[in-house]
């Protein structure tokens, strides 16, 4: 009976050996396949701090962008008003020479008027 007992342990303790090996290599692969994973992870974690810097690059190449364009047109501005008050420059400018182009006249008609009541004097 002694015997019989130790066949039937060994048995049992057989039979339980196999799923206790089989729940082993469960593990050891379920633990390989999440060092894999956390590694895909890591991968996709640095991959996306790389997007993230490149996004900022692109906005700090954007903003310089805008601000360059908001100085153009600044400057553009300040242009046309120079450019106007230049126009109105040569307006007053060419009003002057007109009035001194009358006056001119003017003075060559009275010179050419008096010459003419000398001679006549004469």
């Amino acid at each position: 009976a002694a015997a019989a007992l130790q066949a039937a342990v060994a048995e049992a303790t057989a039979a339980a050996d196999g799923p206790a090996r089989a729940a082993g290599a469960y593990e050891a692969q379920l633990q390989a396949q999440l060092r894999d994973s956390a590694a895909a992870l890591e991968e996709v974690r640095a991959e996306l701090a790389g997007v993230h810097v490149a996004r900022d690059v692109a906005h700090n190449k954007i903003a310089a962008a805008l601000a360059e364009a908001s100085a153009a047109r600044e400057a553009v501005a300040v242009a046309q008003q120079e450019a106007a008050a230049a126009r109105e420059e040569a307006a007053l400018a060419a009003a002057a020479r007109d009035d001194a182009l009358h006056g001119l006249a003017a003075a060559r008609g009275a010179a050419a008027a008096d010459a003419e009541a000398a001679c006549a004097v004469r």
